[in-house]
């Protein structure tokens, strides 16, 4: 019998998981064909790869790789789009519903301890000044000054889903007030004591730290902008383990300038790779960026790569 073909839109898909990947694929009588080039894949890219390995299936692992219309309607042969991770806005969904593509994400792996890990080291490190103590130290100086406890400030959360609750559940393990947007979506049923809803002008007020967790819609697009930004204590910190689209980029660049707020953490931005994005400006001391890896773990790719595999060959 002659194998299915599915094409890996990702050079960087952990090598030392493709024996995980490669097993599943061998269990499915699927054969897996990588993107030999670094970087997402443009439209055209993807046109031409699919075609040529006649591949019925797309595992989707960059943000930035272009799934639009034009790609699904150029290419009869696919079936199945898996996304390596959970967010779908590079993928037009409309246009693969009317192309009988079906679409999957990982959304049932568990990204989301991993994000809140990185939330809470975003916060030890901006509140604790770790990586000026640390150059200080490594060029010869012992320089010592006043920081911030995580313990008794409020955390401010917007978006309630498994990120949102994860940060929430860990911070008050830290004893500290969480405050969570109201989400509007009977999320709030349930919830834990610990939790206080807010609307979001409230959360500005008094939050001492504000970490997006919402999702990208038209509602939620560019909700942190200047306004916002101005209404924050000029000591609190932004930490923005999500989507860039959530913040207006020029208000935060401004912000961290002029010291309206106290710091900001970032782990995506508008185009990736970011290099000479202007929020890695040297002169920026009070914001830490770090490269889209919220989730880059160990242990967390390896599940994400294998579901993401799993997800496409079950169902060609």
């Amino acid at each position: 019998m002659e194998k299915k073909r599915v094409l890996v839109s990702g050079q960087t898909y952990a090598k030392d998981n493709r024996k995980y990947v490669d097993a599943i694929a061998e269990k499915y009588q699927t054969e897996i064909i990588y993107n030999p080039n670094p970087g997402a894949m443009k439209e055209e890219q993807l046109i031409a790869a699919i075609n040529e390995n006649q591949a019925k299936g797309l595992l989707v692992y960059s943000s930035s790789d272009e799934v639009t219309e034009k790609v699904l309607t150029s290419c009869p042969t696919l079936k199945v789009i898996s996304r390596h991770g959970v967010g779908l806005e590079n993928i037009d969904q409309e246009a693969a519903a009317r192309c009988g593509i079906a679409i999957s994400n990982t959304k049932n792996s568990h990204d989301y301890e991993a994000v809140a890990d990185w939330v809470f080291a975003a916060m030890f490190d901006l509140s604790r000044n770790l990586r000026f103590y640390d150059q200080e130290l490594k060029e010869g100086r012992w320089t010592r000054c006043q920081s911030t406890n995580l313990w008794g400030k409020t955390l401010g959360i917007t978006g309630y889903g498994r990120i949102g609750k994860t940060v929430a559940r860990r911070a008050a393990a830290f004893h500290m007030r969480v405050m969570v947007l109201h989400p509007h979506s009977g999320n709030e049923a349930g919830a834990p004591d610990y939790i206080e809803f807010a609307s979001l002008d409230e959360i500005l007020r008094e939050a001492d730290f504000l970490s997006l967790h919402s999702i990208v819609t038209s509602s939620t697009r560019g909700m942190i902008g200047k306004k916002q930004l101005d209404a924050m204590k000029p000591t609190a910190f932004l930490i923005n383990s999500g989507r860039a689209a959530l913040v207006d980029q020029e208000a935060l660049v401004e912000a961290l300038k002029n010291h309206t707020i106290g710091g900001a953490a970032v782990d995506g931005f508008t185009n990736e790779p970011a290099t000479g994005d202007p929020l890695m400006d040297p002169a920026l001391t009070n914001v830490l960026v770090t490269p889209h890896v919220g989730i880059y773990t160990e242990e967390m790719l390896r599940e994400i790569d294998i579901l993401a595999m799993e997800n496409l060959v079950s169902h060609l």
